[in-house]
C-alpha cells in the first residue's frame, strides 16, 4: 500500500472502460485495515494524506490507471466537507497541482510503449492511452496484497454487451435468478430513464467459488451508455469510504441520509442495505439520479 502509484479513485476519471480486478477475502481484509489505520485520527483535521481509497462492492481492486490518475499520487488534500450516510463516509476533497509527467515505475521499465511504439521512460498528464511492445492497450495497476506495480490488457467492453462469467464473478441476466443467490431484498428503481434497461448482474465469488449473498451490482444501457446501482447488506465488514473533486451534498431519499455529487447518489436504506447509483461516465446525472433514487424498493 505504500507505492507512489496508489490512486485517487474517480476523480473526474471515468473508469468504467477499464477491468475490474477482484480482490480475494484476505486482500479485502488487508485493505480494509490499511484503509481504517490512514483515516483514523484524520478526517477532523481539514488536512490527510488519504489517497481516496474505496472498497467497492464486493471488493473490487482499485486499480491505477497510470496515463491520468498516478499523478494524483502522494500530495496532501484538503477535505473540505463529508457526508456520512451511516456506516459508510464520503469526503468531497480539493485536489492539488498535479505533475505534468511522472516516471514510468522501475519494474515495468522498457515495457510500456506510445502509440507509435516508443518505448516510455515518462507518462505524460495528457496521454491517454499506452500500449504493450505487441501494440496491445493497456492499464497500469498496483495490486493491494503485495504492494507491486504491474500491466494488464484492457478488455474494453462495449455498453451493450455481457461478459462471461468466471472464477472471480458470475453474471446473470435474469433478475429473479439473481435475487434467489442474494441475502437480503435487492432495491430496483421504478424510474428508469428513457431508452434504458437492464443487461446484466455480477455475483461475486469468495475465495471457495461461491457467490458472495451480500454484495450486488445491476448494470443498465441504452446500447450506447450504461450506468450501475450497487448494493449490499450494510455491516462492518462491509461498511466503505471514499471521496470526491466534485460538489458534494447531504439531500434526503425516502427520509433517508444520502450522499450526492451529481453523478453518484448512495444511501442507507431502513432495512439495513446499502444503495448506490453511479452515472459511469453516462448522461444519467443530476435530477436523474435523485428521481432514480427516491423510486427505489
Amino acid at each position: 500500500m505504500k507505492n507512489k502509484y496508489e490512486y485517487l479513485n474517480d476523480v473526474k476519471t471515468d473508469f468504467s472502460q477499464y477491468e475490474e480486478i477482484k480482490l480475494t477475502e484476505q486482500e479485502c481484509i488487508n485493505m480494509k485495515k490499511n484503509l481504517k489505520n490512514r483515516i483514523n485520527g484524520e478526517k477532523n483535521t481539514g488536512k490527510s494524506n488519504l489517497k481516496r481509497y474505496i472498497i467497492p462492492a464486493a471488493c473490487i481492486a482499485a486499480v491505477a490507471v497510470v496515463c491520468q490518475s498516478a499523478f494524483a499520487q502522494g500530495f496532501i488534500t484538503n477535505i473540505i466537507k463529508s457526508v456520512t450516510t451511516g456506516h459508510n463516509n464520503f469526503m468531497q476533497i480539493e485536489m492539488p497541482d498535479l505533475p505534468d509527467k511522472v516516471d514510468v515505475p522501475a519494474e515495468l521499465a522498457g515495457q510500456i510503449y506510445d502509440s507509435d511504439g516508443n518505448s516510455l521512460a515518462e507518462i505524460d498528464r495528457n496521454t491517454e492511452k499506452l500500449y504493450d511492445k505487441d501494440g496491445n492497450e493497456i492499464y497500469i495497476a498496483t495490486t493491494v496484497e503485495d504492494g507491486k506495480t504491474k500491466y494488464s490488457t484492457k478488455k474494453e467492453l462495449k455498453p451493450d454487451e455481457i461478459p462471461e462469467s468466471d472464477k472471480s464473478q458470475a453474471i446473470y441476466t435474469s433478475l429473479d435468478e439473481y435475487r434467489s443467490v442474494l441475502s437480503f431484498d435487492l432495491k430496483v428503481p421504478e424510474l428508469i430513464p428513457d431508452g434504458y434497461s437492464f443487461l446484466y448482474a455480477t455475483g461475486y465469488r469468495s475465495s471457495n467459488g461461491d457467490v458472495s449473498g451480500d454484495y450486488a451490482a445491476l448494470y443498465y444501457t441504452n446500447g450506447k451508455e450504461k450506468f450501475s446501482i450497487h448494493e449490499r447488506i450494510i455491516n462492518e465488514e462491509t461498511a466503505f469510504e471514499t471521496g470526491t473533486s466534485l460538489n458534494l451534498k447531504e439531500i434526503d431519499v425516502n427520509g433517508c441520509k444520502a450522499a450526492y455529487d451529481g453523478t453518484m447518489i448512495s444511501w442507507e436504506t431502513d432495512d439495513d442495505v446499502s444503495v448506490s447509483i453511479m452515472s459511469g461516465g453516462s448522461s444519467v446525472k443530476g435530477d436523474i439520479l435523485i428521481d432514480m433514487a427516491r423510486s427505489t424498493k
